[in-house]
Order: structure tokens, then sequence, then C-alpha cells
């Protein structure tokens, strides 16, 4: 159980750090939402410090990255306590809450209470089959095994040298592959001070775990509290995130980012709170550091937050301060990637690859046989039922659904929906400029290349079907 100690005091960092930019910004269910965004949150934190630490001195990374760590926690708690959070929330209390149950028709008692005991059936099925597997296999997939403990290995082993998983030696680890998972991992076996097997595992757990966790607090605190717990209880029985997550691969704790980055969003164009755009800048800088697609996420981000800008510049004069604030949030994680791309691993399968735009334009526009393959893989990893359950076939009749009742898309719910249709946009063309061949790229990553988008697509789809069911669900504009 030593795992954890380094566990706790991630979900203790990350916690704090959330709870200081979101001190006086109302949120419903507010604990639960501080729970949901902990973990990663904290990982990222860590994973960020132990990069720094090594670049300044990498002989005492480990030592240093552990000793900011917890001197962050304490300044972040110095300030909690001194600057408490300001009870603006609609349910500030237990006792309201405790009130608001007792006051609820007998029926809707009778049905959270059926919710969450299948919500609780799904979390004990989906934990002892992450268990099993991962007991089964505490490596991981390819991925795992190969990539990222690999340089996990170089930050813990001789971080004297840790620059050396950038060597042209080992080009299969893709050098400029950004660093948070390696980063967390690294992080606890310097906190324990050895390299605890069981520990990658926990981390890819705790990713997953947080997923459920954040579409859960989503959707009660928009919609219902029997959506969101149905809602989190079928993305736990998706195969294709637990296959992924049990792996240990970085996509899943990439699909977490991208979905917290757009339900922050989301919130924040809701409620026009200037902390919620920069810590939904802060999610989608860490899913820019957690895998090279995140880059793409990250830049439709912009591009909507932009746009947005655009129609809106006649209502709201803030906005140009919301947008500052997004790029705020980003900027840690980006000079991260910055240094990693441009100093240690100037090479790599896009950037630094030599291919010039003549190059790509060719590989988008002009092969056609490539864009048939493209087309034609989609629907068949995207309408597979026993990696999904349904849920591409739900999520697209839900837009159709929605564009034939447009009432359903009130309080810019649109966002979700139009985010993970703009990640699968550009992932369809980015395919094209793969340097690998199409077929196997196909066979080999599409099907983790969804997951990305995954996440909002299940929110979008629950949100949309909970609106028929609950008309008058909250509106985050109600309590502001």
């Amino acid at each position: 159980m030593s795992f954890l100690f380094p566990l706790l005091f991630v979900a203790f960092l990350g916690g704090l750090f959330v709870l200081t930019i979101t001190k006086n910004t109302p949120i419903r269910i507010y604990p639960l939402f501080i729970l949901s965004l902990a973990v990663p949150v904290g990982f990222s934190i860590c994973s960020l410090l132990i990069f720094s630490a090594y670049l300044i001195s990498p002989g005492q990374g480990p030592f240093i990255s552990v000793i900011a760590a917890l001197a962050l926690a304490t300044f972040l708690l110095v300030r909690v306590i001194c600057n408490p959070r300001d009870n603006g929330s609609p349910e500030p209390t237990f006792q309201n809450a405790k009130q608001k149950w007792v006051h609820q028709p007998r029926l809707t008692k009778i049905a959270v209470i059926l919710c969450f005991a299948v919500w609780i059936f799904a979390l004990f099925n989906f934990y002892k089959l992450f268990q099993n597997v991962s007991l089964a296999n505490i490596f991981g997939g390819w991925d795992a095994h190969f990539f990222w403990n690999v340089k996990a290995k170089f930050f813990f082993r001789n971080p004297s040298e840790w620059r050396g998983m950038f060597d042209s030696a080992l080009s299969w680890t893709h050098q400029d592959y950004p660093l948070l998972i390696p980063g967390s991992v690294a992080w606890g076996w310097n906190w324990s001070g050895k390299e605890l097997q069981i520990w990658p595992a926990v981390v890819a757990f705790s990713f997953l775990f947080s997923t459920a966790l954040l579409i859960a607090w989503y959707l009660s605190s928009t919609i219902h509290a029997t959506v969101g717990l149905l809602a989190s209880a079928f993305f736990m029985t998706v195969g294709a995130y637990s296959f992924w997550g049990v792996s240990q691969y970085a996509d899943v704790p990439l699909c977490f980012f991208i979905t917290a980055a757009g339900v922050v969003l989301v919130q924040a164009l809701r409620s026009k709170n200037t902390s919620l755009f920069c810590l939904a800048g802060w999610l989608a800088g860490c899913a820019a550091w957690t895998k090279n697609e995140g880059l793409f996420f990250m830049g439709w981000v912009i591009l909507l937050i932009g746009f947005l800008l655009y129609i809106r510049r006649q209502k709201n004069v803030f906005w140009p301060r919301n947008l500052l604030l997004i790029g705020l949030g980003i900027a840690i994680p980006i000079a991260a990637i910055l240094i990693l791309k441009k100093v240690l691993a100037p090479t790599g399968d896009y950037l630094g690859s030599g291919r010039g735009l003549a190059d790509y334009f060719h590989a988008i526009f002009m092969d056609p046989a490539k864009t048939l393959i493209i087309l034609k893989s989609f629907p068949i990893y995207m309408f597979d039922s026993s990696s999904w359950n349904g849920l591409w076939i739900f999520f697209l009749s839900s837009i159709g659904l929605s564009l034939l009742m447009p009432k359903l898309l009130k309080d810019n719910s649109w966002v979700t929906a139009a985010l993970s249709v703009l990640i699968l946009l550009g992932y369809f063309i980015v395919l094209h400029t793969s340097p690998h061949n199409v077929t196997w790229q196909m066979q080999t990553a599409l099907q983790r290349l969804l997951l990305h988008a995954g996440g909002l697509a299940l929110l979008f789809t629950f949100e949309i079907m909970g609106r028929m069911i609950f008309p008058a669900s909250h509106s985050e504009a109600e309590i502001n």
C-alpha cells in the first residue's frame, strides 16, 4: 500500500490548485468538481515540476522535484486557509444539500438511489477488471512498456543522464513525445525512493476513475443526478476505455484533459467567470503536455474561443480578457513543450521531419486512395459495438435530434459536440500526413484516436437526452 502516500499527496496538491483558482466561483456540487480534477491536475503539476527540476539541476532533480511539490502544496494551503472560499455556491453547506434531498419527491429519491446502485455495481466490475488485468500484465501494453516507462526510468535511475531518453538510438520511443505520463510515473518513484511496479497502473486507473467522476459531476450539476450517475456508469462499461486504460496508454489521460477542458470551458461560457477560463486553458495545455494530439485540441479550443469572441464582440467587452486568461493557463505547459521540441528533441514525425508545406498539401489533397481508406476506416471502428456500446451511434443521433429541436442546445451545450467533431475532423486530415503505412496506421491508432473525442461525445449525448427528460434542468446562468 506504499503507493497510497504519493497518490494522496498528488490529489491534495491538485485539489488545492483547483480550489485556489476557483475559490469564489459558484459551481454546483463543488466537492465532486474538486475531486474529479484533483488527481489528474496534481499529476500535471508534478510532471512539470520534475521536468523543470531536471533542466535546472539533473543530479538533484529527484530531490528538487519532491521538495518543490511540497513547497507548492504548502503555499497553496496557506492561501486557501488565509483566503477561505466564499460560499457563493447554490449548495454551500451540507445542511442545505440535506434539506434539498428531504424535499425531493419520493419517486425522485428512489430513482437516484437506484442509479447510484447501478453506478456502484459498474464501478466494482470496472475495478475488478482493472485489477485482474493489471496484475496479469503489470507493465502494460507496448506504449506503456517501451515508451512511457522507459522515459520514466531515465528520470529515476540515472538523473544526471536523463537526456539520454532523447538520443536518436531510441527513435522508436518517439523522443519528441510530451512527458506528462513519464513525469507522473517518475515523480511517484522519486517520492517512494524505489520503482514501485504498481505505480504506473495506479496512474492509469486514476485517470480512468477521474474521467468517470468528471462525467458524473458535469451531468449531475447540469441536468440531474440520475443522468450523471447513468452516464458515468455507461462510461465504465465502454470496452475501448477499459482496454486501453488497463494497457496504461496515454490516450485515456489525454481523453480526461480534453473532456475536462471542454466542460470547464462550457461552464466558463455559461457563468462568464474569469477563473474558469484560466482553468480551461491549463487543462487544454495539459492535454498538449500529454500527447502530440493534444496540441491539435489546444488549437481547436483557441479557434473556437476566437470565433465566439468575434461573433459576441458587441455583447461582452470582457471577451479579450477571457481569451488572455486562457492563454495564461496554457502558457506553462506550452513553454515546457517548446523546450522539449525545440531544444531537447528537435526531430519528430511532423515537426522537424524535413517535410515542407508542399509535401503536406500533396499528402492531404492529392492522394485519393489514402482518403478512401481513411473514410472507410472511421465507420468500421466507430460502430464496433463491442468497443463502444453504441456510443458513436448515440452521439450522431443526438446531433440530429438537436438540429431538429434547437431548444435542446441551450447554455452553450453545443460546445462539447463541436469540439468532438472538430477533433475527429482534425484527425481525418492529419492521418493523411502520417509517414507510416495508412492501413497499419488505421489498425494501430484509429480506435485510440477516437478515445480522445469520446468523452465529449458521451457528455453531449447524455446532456441532450437528459434535457428531453428534464426540460427544466439546471443552468449555470441561473446562479449568477
